[in-house]
Order: structure tokens, then C-alpha cells, then sequence
């Protein structure tokens, strides 16, 4: 059984909407985390797509921009 993703998985700690604005967010990866209550690593991992790639695809299809 594949695992949910996002805000389908019980366990995350973030909605998509905190994802982007993360992503959005350029200052230290130490202020982001702190603000959201998530690791430094994991604010990385979401600015440079290592979690949370699935993101980006699904807005773009639904924005109309191809």
C-alpha cells in the first residue's frame, strides 16, 4: 500500500499551504523551522524538493499556465 502524501498522511505536520509559503520564505532555514515547529533539514528538503516535489506539479496543472 503506497504512502498517503501530504496532508492525506495522518503524521504531517504541515499543510500545503505552509509548504509554499516555506518555499516563498527566504530567510534562514533556522527562522523558517522555528516558525513552524519543523526541523532546519526539513525546510531545506522542502525549499530544494527533496519533500513535498509533488507540490509544485499538482499547482501547476490546475493554474493554466502550460
Amino acid at each position: 500500500m503506497p504512502w498517503a502524501k501530504g496532508e492525506a498522511n495522518k503524521q504531517a505536520k504541515l499543510t500545503e499551504e505552509q509548504v509554499l509559503a516555506i518555499r516563498k520564505d527566504m530567510r534562514a532555514l533556522k527562522e523558517v523551522a522555528y516558525e513552524y515547529s519543523v526541523s532546519p533539514a526539513q525546510v531545506w528538503r522542502i525549499r530544494n524538493r527533496v519533500k513535498w516535489a509533488y507540490l509544485e506539479e499538482k499547482h501547476h496543472e490546475n493554474d493554466g499556465n502550460f
